[in-house]
């Protein structure tokens, strides 16, 4: 029986990205798995769903460990956390360690130096998107690439899910670099009866014959929903709906916003959504304008379910949607530039179907399955 650690730094991160994990590993009967995390801090004010979810795994024997992470590099309570990872990761004695996210990585690397040479450990690390890309800050730069270059060399697997990162971590000095499609995302999820499009519009009060658009996604500057409301206010067809799906500190901003464009009527704000699927087979174009993203896994499923996508011409969205094949790349700092892809898309049906037909078969490529395949195999080279 192999002893693993798994440390992000919310709950959220171990949900979404690592459940299927933690029960493929647990089905199979050769690990103990213990997860560290900030169980104190939630990233949405959904408690109940989170506080399920732990107890689902404290249930199948997983064992949460409480370190108060932040995001920042530069918190004060850095130095307090390592010397919690540390104590942790020394009782532990663990075979293997995986962690995510920039500064629960650093701190894991740090932290696990010792273990290493002593008890042998493996350190695996997934950077879900490196802060530093082509197009970043200068700020970005120099707070993220040094830290990420140096503990590099304390990492035993650096896994990247984009090609640009891959191409980066490849310059760094940790023992093994590889790529892998994303986090993986069940595909028999957006197989779903032809009248779930009907019966889901008529929930959402949403006309049979429109165009609906619809974006996953937290409610944040950096996902750009203020350029996506300019565009589908500029847009030459009144009869598109924007449906939002996703909270965030920017609700209240963009509710406003869709006023004093005069596109209220045609925006739905539906927030956190446990329909995802339901969703998108009611809606006809997926629109993602972010302006940095690692391999964002919404998009994966909108590809799932079959719809065409406007998204930024950025690394992780170019990854996965295939310019002029699946959907169109935009620059996502232009709303005229969003709002003509959106317009050739609603103004040609059978493109975007077509469009649509293509990502369907392009997302087989990111399916769960093969994902967890690649990533056991890869723990078990580790570990001998």
């Amino acid at each position: 029986m192999k002893k693993m650690l798994i440390v992000a730094t919310v709950v959220s991160m171990i949900e979404w990205f690592n459940k299927d994990l933690i029960n493929t590993l647990l089905d199979s009967g050769e690990y103990e798995i213990e997860v560290a995390v900030n169980l104190g801090y939630l990233y949405d004010t959904d408690k109940k769903r989170t506080n399920s979810f732990i107890e689902s795994m404290e249930a199948r024997g997983v064992i949460f460990r409480n370190i108060p992470f932040t995001r920042s590099p530069f918190s004060a309570k850095l130095f307090s956390n390592y010397k919690l990872l540390k104590e942790l990761i020394n009782k532990g004695k663990y075979d293997i360690i995986h962690c995510h996210t920039p500064v629960a990585g650093m701190l894991t690397r740090a932290a696990a130096k010792s273990a290493r040479k002593k008890y042998g450990t493996k350190v695996v690390y997934t950077a879900h998107g490196f802060h530093f890309f082509k197009g970043s800050s200068k700020l970005s730069w120099l707070t993220f690439y040094p830290v990420e270059k140096h503990y590099a060399k304390y990492t035993d697997l650096l896994i990247t899910i984009n090609q640009e990162d891959f191409n980066r971590a490849k310059t760094f000095t940790a023992k093994k670099c590889c790529y892998l499609p994303g986090v993986g995302v069940d595909l028999s999820r957006f197989d779903l009866p032809d009248d779930t499009r009907e019966i889901k519009r008529n929930e959402l009060n949403l006309p049979l014959d429109a165009t609906v658009i619809i974006h996953i996604a937290e409610l944040n500057k950096n996902k750009n929903q203020e350029n996506l409301l300019r565009a589908v206010s500029s847009l030459n067809n009144k009869n598109a709906y924007l449906l939002f799906c996703g909270k965030g500190d920017l609700e209240e901003y963009l509710k406003n916003l869709t006023k004093e464009l005069g596109i209220e009527n045609n925006v739905i704000f539906a927030g956190f959504r446990n329909d995802i699927p339901e969703l998108l087979k009611a809606s006809d174009i997926f629109a993602f304008p972010s302006y940095r993203e690692g391999l964002p896994v919404s998009v994966i499923e909108a590809m799932a379910s079959g719809l065409a996508v406007v998204g930024s011409k950025i690394r992780g969205i170019s990854d996965l949607v295939k310019d002029n094949e699946g959907g169109f790349l935009i620059n996502p700092a232009s709303s005229d530039d969003i709002a003509d892809k959106l317009d050739k898309l609603i103004s040609d049906n059978e493109l975007c179907k077509n469009f649509g037909e293509f990502n369907k078969n392009e997302a087989s490529k990111y399916s769960r399955d093969i994902v967890l395949s690649e990533l056991t195999k890869l723990y078990k080279e580790l570990l001998g």
